[in-house]
């Protein structure tokens, strides 16, 4: 055990100057992962066939997985589902160490598919407008169990289609806990499970499958770079690279379209206005 009042020290001069204090107390008293269970191993199996039987799943990139826990996987973010897909390229054993963070109403008012969910991803019940302190004590705490901790470094699932601001949470963490960082991409999630959908659409015309990549990349490891902010920016360079090179063609259908045409007539109502404004003004100082 840590003595109380320890201070997690960092590894480099920009990031010793943002320190996190924690004492035995507060260590004992944070969230752990939700065990997982027959249901959770049961849902992860069946959850697994049902995507590699109704789309066109593949796993590229398994060999850059590290030979041995704990390590970051930090994924883009475009379905409901993420975690599941991001989990079914890891050797069994890894599997078994897989955990995530997931808001505390997962499991307590999104009825039986949230609890599901939970034990699925083994999900440690974070409330979300609790102090972002917690969220990394917790995070640093798993990966020192020499856990595998699921991260989406955008902090949200995409509206648009399109890849969002890459947050420098994930490499902080991985900073502080010493352990690499294994991007992932996840390329056409968006059409067949979006924010915007209640049910999945994983065929295209009549029963046809969609395609479905899960791509890890190379770790990228604390000790290759000078801070936090550079290994972000790398993790942000591969996660844009891939979103820009991706095979399947973004296309918006059904709620995913409803969706970009309410955004385009929202956007268009704005300009009026601020033309509008802009003429009154105009008309004022004349």
């Amino acid at each position: 055990m840590q003595n109380d009042n320890n201070v997690t020290e960092t590894k480099t001069k920009q990031d010793s100057e943002i320190k996190i204090q924690t004492t035995n107390a507060e260590i004992d008293a944070l969230p752990e992962p939700t065990e997982r269970n027959w249901a959770g191993k049961f849902g992860y199996h069946l959850g697994s066939l049902l995507i590699k039987s109704i789309t066109k799943f593949e796993v590229r990139g398994a060999e850059n997985l590290p030979k041995d826990a704990p390590y970051i996987i930090a994924p883009n973010h475009e379905t409901y589902v993420d975690g599941l897909i991001a989990a079914m390229g890891l050797p069994k054993d890894h599997f078994d160490k897989f955990c995530s963070l997931a808001a505390k109403e997962l499991g307590e008012s999104r009825g039986w598919f949230g609890k599901l969910i939970m034990r699925v991803g083994r999900g440690i019940p974070i409330d979300r407008g609790g102090s972002a302190r917690q969220s990394l004590m917790v995070c640093i705490k798993e990966l020192k169990n020499d856990n595998i901790l699921l991260i989406h470094p955008e902090g949200t699932r995409t509206a648009d289609g399109k890849l969002g601001i890459i947050k420098g949470g994930t490499s902080f963490i991985a900073n502080k806990a010493d352990v690499p960082i294994v991007p992932a991409f996840i390329d056409g999630g968006y059409e067949i499970f979006s924010r915007h959908m209640k049910w999945p659409r994983p065929f295209k015309g009549f029963m046809k499958r969609k395609r479905l990549i899960l791509t890890y990349g190379k770790p990228i490891y604390p000790s290759d770079y000078a801070n936090s902010k550079e290994m972000n920016q790398a993790l942000s360079d591969w996660l844009h690279y891939m979103y820009n090179n991706k095979e399947i063609p973004r296309e918006y259908e059904h709620e995913n379209l409803e969706y970009m045409q309410k955004l385009a007539a929202r956007q268009k109502r704005r300009e009026q206005r601020r033309t509008a404004a802009d003429s009154e003004m105009g008309n004022a100082e004349d």
